[in-house]
């Protein structure tokens, strides 16, 4: 959506062949400006956000830690992660549980990016709305 507002931008301003260059290179520029941009803020918000979730499953699992020694099961086919004295359930529960744990924080962090993304999708359909100056078509001459 930022590419086609800012194409439009771009080449609406445009008057003769001998400007195209100019709007060739501000188009550009600002494409791979924004590429870069953009890249960087998903990861930026995928490693705040990731860190937020996975602090706060780990501080939930925590907290509950009776019921998660005492829970039969987590899911139907998986052991308790712990017995009540503190060893390990079964060989392998603690990697299994922390990779449960690690699944739960990349579902809630992609859910976050996309909540952002529609959210930064809307903001760009309300500025095409408004700030384009269209250009009606006119005859040669």
């Amino acid at each position: 959506m930022f590419a086609v507002s800012l194409l439009m931008f771009v080449t609406n301003t445009v008057k003769g062949p001998e400007e195209g260059p100019y709007a060739s290179a501000l188009m550009n520029f600002a494409r791979a400006l924004a590429d870069a941009g953009g890249t960087w803020f998903v990861e930026l918000v995928t490693r705040w956000r990731g860190a937020l979730h996975s602090g706060r499953l780990v501080d939930q699992a925590g907290q509950n830690w009776f019921r998660t020694i005492q829970a039969k099961t987590l899911l139907p086919h998986d052991p308790a992660p712990l017995l009540p004295d503190g060893q390990p359930g079964a060989t392998g529960s603690l990697q299994q549980f922390a990779s449960m744990i690690e699944h739960q924080v990349s579902v809630l962090t992609t859910a976050d990016i996309f909540l952002l993304m529609a959210a930064l999708c809307g903001v760009y359909i309300f500025v095409t709305v408004l700030l384009p100056v269209r250009t009606t078509p006119h005859a040669s001459c």
